[in-house]
């Protein structure tokens, strides 16, 4: 029986289970309609268990090997050297293993926030608007007119010291604060020091 004849009673098998009528039950993996006119999906196989006989590995083994091959030199009864070939076992790499994944999905999560903080940062240069919201936030008894004028006199490095002031002093200590340096630059209206 030669490898040509396999092949071809291989192949004849395939035709023939692709002419078989699917069965209905609910764990098979082809999908299709009752209604005639309806296109029937493909069938969905798993790339492991095809009948080519594919073997899986799983990639985070490839990369960390569970089992290898060691070469012992030992010297035997007669002073020669005795060369050994044994399996051996590396419990520490499964360690490694869950320890990598945990790593790369954190990673993952770091670099998506990062990204988030960044293009923030970017908007708030970008954007008096969006500068004067997030002191607005921090400012809630200062008047929004007093805080359009500090942002219309400032540049970003001002804004930037003055939201660290924000964050690190008293709130109501930074709104006199605030309401003093909008004076200072021109603001008419009432501030907080005449509420």
């Amino acid at each position: 029986m030669g490898y040509a004849q396999v092949l071809s009673e291989q192949e004849e098998r395939d035709r023939r289970e692709e002419s078989q009528e699917p069965e209905d039950n609910t764990d098979d993996a082809t999908y299709s309609s009752t209604e005639p006119d309806s296109p029937t999906l493909p069938t969905l196989k798993p790339a492991c268990n095809s009948h080519w006989s594919v073997v899986c590995v799983d990639p985070l083994i490839r990369v960390f090997p569970r089992m290898t091959k060691c070469i012992f030199r030992k010297y035997g009864a007669s002073s020669n050297i005795e060369v050994l070939d044994v399996l051996c076992i590396l419990p520490l790499n499964i360690v490694n293993e869950k320890l990598y994944l945990f790593l790369w999905f954190w990673f993952l999560i770091l670099a998506g926030l990062t990204m988030l903080n960044t293009m923030m940062r970017l908007l708030l240069m970008i954007s008096p608007r969006l500068r004067a919201f997030f002191l607005q936030v921090r400012l809630r008894f200062v008047s929004r007119d007093a805080i359009s004028v500090i942002i219309r006199r400032s540049r970003i490095g001002d804004w930037f010291l003055l939201y660290m002031l924000g964050q690190n002093m008293d709130p109501v200590i930074f709104s006199e604060v605030m309401s003093d340096l909008a004076r200072r630059l021109g603001h008419k209206g009432k501030d907080y020091s005449e509420a």
